[in-house]
C-alpha cells in the first residue's frame, strides 16, 4: 500500500484591502493486492481473482476577501471535493472474445470469472475461482460556494450571508460485464445423487 498526500497553498495581497488565497490537496492510496478484501489468491494475472483498491480523494478552495470599509467585510469562497473509490484488476485489456473465444460479454476488460470449479469436501481436487471479482469505480462529488459580509457596528458585529452545496455520488459496476460462467459437479455426478454427498464427499468432478 501506498499513500501520497501533496498539498499547496498559495497567498496573494492584490491591495492593502483585497486578499487571494487558493488550496489544493490530494490524497492518493494505491493497493494492487491484498489477501482478504481484494481476494488475492496467489494465482498470476490475468486469471488471479485478485482486485486492487485505488482510492484518489482531492479538494480546491478559492477566498477572497475585500475591506470594503474599516468596518465592512466581503467574503466569497468557492471549493470543489471529489473523492474516487476504485476497485480494478491489474489487467483491465482482456478480451475474453479474441483470447478465448467467449462472446458475448458485455465489456473488453477482464479475464471471465470461473466458479464452482472445486467442490468442497471432494477429494478429486479441482482449481479455486479465477478471474477478478466484482469491481465499481465510486465518485463522491461536491461542489460549494458561500458569500458572507460583516459588519462591526460599536460593540456588536452582524454577519450575513449564504452557503450553497451540491453533492452527487456517481458509480460505474464492472461486476460480471467481462462475463460469469459457473460450473457444478451435479453433470458428473451419478444420476440419482445430483447435488448431494456420501459421506461428505461429492460424487461428481466439477472441474
Amino acid at each position: 500500500r501506498t499513500t501520497t498526500i501533496p498539498a499547496v497553498k498559495l497567498d496573494q495581497q492584490i491591495t492593502s484591502a483585497q486578499h487571494l488565497s487558493f488550496y489544493w490537496s490530494e490524497t492518493k492510496t494505491s493497493s494492487p493486492y491484498s489477501a482478504t478484501y481484494g481476494a488475492a489468491n496467489g494465482l498470476p494475472e490475468p486469471i488471479t481473482t485478485a482486485i486492487g483498491t485505488y482510492i484518489t480523494s482531492h479538494i480546491e478552495r478559492l477566498n477572497y476577501d475585500y475591506s470594503l470599509r474599516p468596518t465592512l467585510l466581503l467574503h466569497l469562497g468557492a471549493g470543489y471535493q471529489q473523492d474516487y473509490f476504485d476497485t480494478d484488476a491489474k489487467t483491465l485489456n482482456y478480451d475474453a472474445s479474441q483470447q478465448l473465444g467467449l462472446v458475448g460479454a458485455t465489456l473488453a476488460r477482464n479475464f471471465p470469472q470461473f466458479t464452482g470449479l472445486m467442490t468442497t469436501g471432494n477429494p478429486g481436487g479441482g482449481m479455486v475461482n479465477m478471474g477478478p471479482v466484482g469491481q465499481n469505480h465510486n465518485y463522491y462529488q461536491k461542489p460549494t460556494g458561500n458569500a458572507s459580509l460583516t459588519w462591526v457596528r460599536g460593540n456588536h458585529t452582524y454577519k450575513f450571508g449564504g452557503e450553497a452545496r451540491v453533492e452527487g455520488y456517481p458509480a460505474s459496476i464492472f461486476t460480471n460485464a467481462n462475463g460469469s460462467y459457473g460450473f457444478s459437479p451435479n453433470e458428473t455426478g451419478p444420476a440419482y445423487n445430483n447435488g448431494q454427498s456420501l459421506a461428505g464427499i461429492v460424487p461428481g468432478f466439477a472441474y
